[in-house]
């Protein structure tokens, strides 16, 4: 039995949504946001990265940027990754690009009170990054 009525119903899902800004080409500008906090025990069932305009991957397969939606835990130390997307080739604009979920099925749980954010790490040199909204769907459990 899950933790509330709706973890019960058989293909429950949710959809969580969220803008987040651009990013300059510096490779040490990174950005962080907290997208939210698990109201109650989630499973991640996927992610994806979108931007209205296209994303040029830098220029070179070795200077990009890795967008990333972390699981930070109730403390917020956390440094689990739930999905990222290596940008090191161009992304069309108005598409929804699958992010890489986690391969260890454990780390897609979240606890009540785990803290998500999105992440932009640097590959290289790094690469400016388009603003983007980022979709992160799970389930109640």
């Amino acid at each position: 039995m899950g933790s509330t009525f709706q973890a019960d119903i058989p293909g429950n899902k949710n959809i969580i949504v969220k803008s987040v800004a651009s990013v300059a080409s510096n490779a040490a500008d990174t950005l962080n946001v907290p997208l939210f906090r698990a109201p109650q025990p989630l499973t991640v069932q996927a992610a994806y990265w979108m931007v209205s305009a296209s994303q040029n991957s830098g220029g070179a397969s070795t200077d990009y940027r890795v967008p990333k939606i972390m699981n930070l835990g109730s403390d917020a130390s956390g440094t689990v990754v739930l999905a990222s997307l290596a940008l090191s080739a161009t992304k069309a604009a108005n598409v929804a690009h699958t992010m890489t979920l986690n391969t260890t099925a454990a780390n897609l749980e979240l606890a009540a009170g785990d803290v998500i954010s999105y992440l932009t790490t640097s590959a290289g040199n790094g690469a400016a990054v388009n603003a983007a909204e980022v979709h992160l769907e799970f389930r109640m459990n």
